[in-house]
């Protein structure tokens, strides 16, 4: 990971998509906790 962090220089959208994927992973448990 680190050679293709490096190589590729440009920041990458990995940390962003996982975080949408957390915030609809708690929006859900949230939801689920409700209902």
């Amino acid at each position: 990971m680190e050679q293709i962090l490096q190589k590729n220089k440009k920041p990458f959208p990995v940390w962003n998509i996982t975080k949408k994927i957390k915030m609809v992973y708690n929006i859900e448990v949230l939801m689920r906790n409700i209902l």
